[in-house]
């Protein structure tokens, strides 16, 4: 993204949520059978992904979340503007399930595993296909 999106993503936070429609669909979502819900395939630990993002001249930082962020407003809107003044796109390394970021626009990807090496290994690569280069 350029400067000018991340303008219009700061642009349009707000602190209006979308409704919350779990409580409708309650057991239908796989990720309710277990506890934390999140998986990482056994075995796949050291198998590098054979693609990783295309555009190697775009820069990404990760931005690691392990737990519910009280103010998700605040957060979009610093990650927004650091995006726009570093042109640095930032990806969400959500260790849990729903971290909020999502209806701001920004790219999520959830991290998952059993063990704490599943889960670096989960984490790991997908800093390899996005070429985060920093991870805060």
């Amino acid at each position: 993204m350029t400067q000018k999106n991340w303008a219009s993503v700061v642009a349009s936070i707000t602190p209006l949520e979308p409704y919350d429609l779990d409580g409708m669909i309650d057991g239908l979502k796989p990720a309710q059978a277990k506890p934390n819900g999140l998986t990482f395939p056994q075995g796949i630990e050291n198998t590098p992904l054979p693609l990783s993002f295309e555009d190697e001249t775009t820069v990404c930082f990760g931005a690691r979340i392990t737990k519910d962020t009280p103010n998700r407003l605040k957060l979009a809107m610093m990650l927004a503007q650091m995006a726009a003044e570093k042109g640095a796109n930032p990806v969400i390394l959500s260790h849990v399930e729903y971290c909020g970021l999502e209806q701001y626009g920004f790219r999520v990807e959830r991290i998952g595993g059993a063990t704490e090496a599943e889960i670096a290994a989960c984490e790991a690569q997908v800093c390899d296909f996005w070429n985060i280069v920093m991870v805060i």
